[in-house]
């Protein structure tokens, strides 16, 4: 299984003609702000995961009703909504791929969080199988 996430990036960032693409297929994760515009793009979810501290009440509610599961954390945690998309991804499902969307645009901080959370011990055994770490 092969899982795609979206996170909260700016979406012009997105790729050329991403949501004209064909979803039906797909396994889709929404983090945060990416959930919000999966529901609003009338695309199916597995969950949606975040804080929602960037989201409005109007768009956590639609979320609440188009999601059939959704997790939510306080904003003070120790792992940023892209990590706990994939970490649960890891957990729930075992994909064989993990694609995400959206996390190298906007601000610096997410990008680096981003690029470097692979880097955790936690998560670098799915980074590359072949190697021991």
């Amino acid at each position: 299984m092969t899982i795609n996430i979206l996170v909260g990036g700016p979406r012009e960032e997105l790729p050329e003609n991403f949501w004209k693409s064909s979803f039906s297929e797909d396994h889709w994760i929404g983090a945060d702000k990416g959930a919000v515009d999966l529901v609003k793009h009338h695309k199916s979810l597995l969950f949606a995961v975040g804080d929602f501290d960037s989201s409005s009440e109007e768009e956590i509610e639609l979320v609440k009703e188009n999601v059939s599961e959704l997790i939510t954390f306080k904003p003070e945690k120790d792992y940023t909504d892209t990590e706990l998309s994939v970490k649960l991804a890891i957990d729930k499902y075992h994909p064989k791929q993990i694609t995400i969307y959206g996390a190298t645009g906007g601000r610096i901080d997410h990008l680096l969080a981003n690029i470097m959370f692979v880097l955790k011990p936690e998560f670098r055994f799915y980074v590359d199988k072949n190697k021991n770490y």
